[in-house]
């Protein structure tokens, strides 16, 4: 619906996070549409993130929804979380998110689910277990 000039001339209102959904506002303007960006949250890690990833252990697998959370999380791993980080699987939830992972060294191997939903996610966790039997 969105393809050739489907969208010239029409106003838009991108709902997003602050600083997300940049290059769909600039591909709706390319295509002639008068986007209205409307930030309703920000991202952030939260307090303590480090710490939390310090904690944790024998990790096999990661999800990760967003480039922000994949960001975040490489930016508050430290050396060992960061280790065990990069030894575990990760499902990303599309393929820009898998691209973040693989750009922040995160995940041994890298597996994309076959639609961005939490029945996606679980899904692509569940074939990856299977495969480990």
């Amino acid at each position: 619906e969105l393809a050739g000039g489907a969208v010239a001339g029409r106003r838009i209102a991108l709902v997003k996070g602050e600083g997300g959904r940049e290059r769909m506002a600039g591909e709706l303007r390319r295509r002639g549409a008068r986007v209205t960006e409307i930030v309703t949250y920000r991202r952030r890690p939260p307090a303590g993130l480090g710490e939390r990833l310090r904690r944790c252990r024998d990790l096999d697998l990661v999800l990760i929804t967003s480039v922000e959370a994949a960001g975040n999380l490489a930016d508050a791993a430290g050396a060992q979380a960061r280790a065990r980080l990069a030894d575990a699987h990760v499902v990303a939830i599309s393929e820009r998110v898998s691209e973040a992972v693989r750009e922040r060294g995160l995940g041994r191997s890298v597996s994309v689910a076959s639609r961005a939903s939490d029945a996606g996610l679980v899904q692509a966790a569940e074939a990856w277990a299977a495969g480990r039997r």
